[in-house]
């Protein structure tokens, strides 16, 4: 089984090193990663500058670039595997949750869903801290999920968004399938100043509030379960067509 790993933490990044451990059990991994944090750059990809690829010396299969996270996926199927057939992508483990609206920025689930395009399987995880990361936890839960797809394999264009509660391993409740929850921001941009009274501003440093409802994945989360939501690529809102056809003439 070909499998790619990838992350948006960069290469030097403990989850990453966690994830490539329990791909090697299941498959033959290569690792592929940014040079460095790459965060909440979504899909994009590196196209209008060129990019450089080097061999990571300090495990087999690894190698980094100054490309995108989305990118790499691509580096490693058409560089170093000469476009042989990929079976699974994985991306993580990613320092921090993709919960929510979120993950329409998430480089990390911008890896993983990739492999709808290439009609592989795609598995994104995420540990849901910021500080104090529980490796040993994510890894287990990282196992048991691929011991899953081993035995029961994924439907065809679509990807899993896995985010893991940061507590010890046995504090775990169980798996829950799940919708991605939503969220509301309050005055995300501050303005501040520098010496010379010049403004500058920082996006983002604000903490929203999270739905807090049975079956998201917040939910989840907050009551120590693994949260996994199928993700499609698919944005068409099929709720609203016949709310707006008067629009058709």
């Amino acid at each position: 089984m070909n499998i790619i790993i990838s992350n948006d933490d960069g290469v030097y990044s403990e989850g990453l090193y966690r994830l490539y451990l329990e791909a090697k059990k299941i498959g033959n991994p290569i690792v592929v990663a940014p040079d460095r944090e790459r965060s909440t750059i979504s899909r994009a990809l590196t196209m209008h500058r060129p990019f450089r690829v080097w061999k990571y010396h300090k495990y087999e299969n690894w190698y980094y670039t100054d490309a995108t996270p989305v990118t790499c996926v691509y580096i490693g199927k058409e560089i170093i595997l000469e476009n042989k057939k990929i079976d699974l992508i994985l991306a993580g483990i990613n320092k921090g949750p993709n919960l929510g609206e979120d993950v329409n920025y998430s480089g990390t689930l911008a890896i993983a869903s990739e492999a709808i395009f290439l009609n592989a399987s795609g598995i994104a995880f995420s540990l849901a801290s910021f500080t104090d990361f529980n490796w040993d936890t994510a890894q287990k839960v990282v196992k048991l999920i691929l011991e899953k797809y081993i035995k029961f394999g994924l439907p065809k264009r679509v990807a899993l968004n896995v985010n893991i509660p940061n507590v010890p391993f046995e504090k775990i409740k169980g798996i829950k399938l799940t919708r991605l929850s939503q969220k509301k921001y309050h005055e995300g941009i501050v303005k501040r100043k520098d010496p010379w009274n010049r403004p500058y501003y920082w996006l983002g440093a604000t903490t929203p509030n999270w739905e807090f409802e049975e079956g998201t994945d917040y939910w989840a989360i907050k009551n120590n379960y693994i949260s996994i939501t199928p993700i499609s690529l698919d944005i068409t809102a099929y709720e609203y067509l016949d709310s707006i056809r008067n629009y058709e003439e």
